[in-house]
């Protein structure tokens, strides 16, 4: 497997079962995993991924992980964690943190706060009143 990478999805297509023509999937640790054919700019042929259904790629995105093959010598890609503090190169965030509006740049930190608030399992962020007063992080809980 190679170092990982960003990858910019140019096209993308569900991988079909032949005989079905339905979507190939498959459950993995309680979760239903679908399997997608990637293309990705400047390189050839496409790269299959999983992704929950919730999960799905699409056309533009800037995706982040390594190229390998599977058992059946097959390319495939697969997402890894960014290193901490690394945005994509085309994404929102990247967007909002260099735009000059400010609704902005506050809608994406208010997204932020309730993703983190949301994995450490605190549901007592309430961010309704910040329009009106400056931001204080330290009455986040945690």
């Amino acid at each position: 497997m190679g170092e990982a990478q960003e990858y910019i999805i140019s096209n993308l297509y569900p991988a079909t079962v032949k005989a079905t023509g339905q979507q190939r999937s498959f459950v993995a640790h309680g979760n239903e995993l679908f399997v997608w054919r990637l293309f990705f700019e400047g390189m050839d042929g496409y790269y299959l991924t999983n992704r929950k259904g919730d999960n799905v790629p699409q056309k533009g995105d800037t995706v982040y992980g390594t190229i390998g093959q599977d058992q059946f010598g097959n390319a495939t890609f697969k997402s890894e964690s960014r290193p901490m503090g690394s945005l994509p190169t085309n994404s929102v965030a990247t967007r909002a943190t260099s735009s000059s509006n400010d609704d902005e740049k506050l809608d994406y930190i208010i997204g932020l706060v309730e993703g983190i608030a949301e994995k450490v399992g605190s549901k007592d962020v309430i961010l309704d009143d910040i329009e009106d007063k400056p931001i204080d992080l330290s009455e986040i809980p945690f």
